[in-house]
This record gives C-alpha cells, sequence and structure tokens, in this order.
C-alpha cells in the first residue's frame, strides 16, 4: 500500500488489517446459527406431537412447558450467533484502512 512520505489521496486505501481470525469467528458463528436452527426445529416438531398428549393428560403439561422453553432458547442462540456473523463480515469488509 503507502509508506511514510507517500501521497495519498481521500479514499486511497493505506493498509490492509489481516481479518483472517475474524473470517474463521465468522464461520464458527455460521455454523452455531445453523445448529441452532435445527434445533429449534426438532424442539417445534416436538412440540407438535407432545402437545395433543399434554391436552389429553396422557403427558404432563410440564413436559410440553420444556420442549417450548427449549425451542425459544434455541431460537435466541441463533439469533445471537446471526448477529455475531454479521458483526464479524462487517469487520472482515472494513479490514481495508
Amino acid at each position: 500500500f503507502v509508506q511514510e512520505g507517500d501521497r495519498v489521496e481521500v479514499g486511497d486505501p493505506i493498509a490492509r488489517l489481516d481479518t483472517r481470525a475474524i473470517a474463521i469467528g465468522a464461520e464458527r458463528a455460521q455454523a452455531m446459527a445453523e445448529a441452532a436452527r435445527v434445533q429449534a426445529a426438532l424442539m417445534a416438531r416436538e412440540e407438535q406431537r407432545v402437545g395433543p398428549l399434554a391436552s389429553q393428560g396422557t403427558l404432563p403439561q410440564q413436559r410440553l412447558d420444556q420442549l417450548t422453553a427449549q425451542r425459544l432458547a434455541a431460537e435466541a442462540q441463533r439469533t445471537a450467533a446471526e448477529a455475531t456473523v454479521a458483526e464479524a463480515r462487517q469487520a472482515v469488509r472494513n479490514g481495508l484502512v
């Protein structure tokens, strides 16, 4: 890029930061988001199966409540992981100074 004393114009890149670790973090967060998505989908299917049984009194309502809580937690984990992905990708794009 540039050396000390070089003339630069506004907007000229002057350095590139090493963003490899950030990019790896983005990949890891993307995998975590996908795992959370799968977990939430599994819990939703389980809720659908258990719901009628809980309504009939065959299974305790507590079991359905636990499944709902697990699904909501997985959805929150997915949202958090997706936010981490977005932040990391932005940081990679900002690696050019």
